[in-house]
């Protein structure tokens, strides 16, 4: 299970923010000093403070939430949203009022990690359909070779289903030997 990770250096913040993560059960990281964006990747949300100081951390709150890299929840006592009117109205991103905190705060940790969840299950079945597609592409590239050698279409799908069981291999690597085998004998 990945953490929260919480960037905050007033330290009555940072005993709220902990007690409420705490009650829900949710592991969590404290971050006072400044983090590198790569280090991000182990968490799966992240909670900033308005008294975290971070150089430019307007931009860095930005960066993260266009990459989409994860989530972030920016609270603060001054609701002020000039700097983030490139990102406000964006998914992967929320304001907290410091003074509903206790409110607000288990919320949107829970609105956050449905919809991380929903985003990761539909880039996966986005990546599905990519796969597919390019195996049908390459099937039919493959099939084409094969029927150019004289092949029916029919028995050239078998010859490609044949070769990836017995050379225990996927569909998808059997094709790409098939071409490679016949792009050598072009070359030859």
């Amino acid at each position: 299970m990945k953490k929260i990770l919480v960037c905050a250096e007033d330290s009555l913040s940072i005993i709220r923010i902990e007690r409420l993560l705490f009650a829900k059960n949710h592991p969590f990281d404290i971050q006072k000093s400044p983090i590198k964006k790569d280090d991000l990747f182990r968490y799966e949300m992240v909670i900033i403070h308005s008294s975290w100081r971070l150089a430019n951390v307007f931009s860095f709150i930005e960066n993260v939430v266009l990459s989409k890299t994860l989530p972030v929840l920016y609270v603060t006592s001054l609701i002020n949203i000039a700097p983030f009117s490139k990102i406000i109205n964006l998914p992967y991103f929320s304001i907290i009022e410091e003074g509903k905190l206790d409110s607000e705060l288990p919320i949107a940790i829970s609105l956050m990690k449905k919809f991380a969840a929903e985003m990761e299950k539909l880039q996966n079945e986005n990546k599905k359909i990519k796969n597919k597609e390019e195996l049908s592409k390459l099937m039919e590239s493959c099939k084409k070779i094969l029927i150019e050698q004289g092949m029916t279409e029919e028995n050239a799908h078998r010859y490609i289903l044949k070769r990836a069981m017995d050379d225990q291999i996927s569909k998808y690597d059997s094709c790409l030997r098939i071409i490679q085998e016949n792009n050598k004998k072009d070359i030859d």
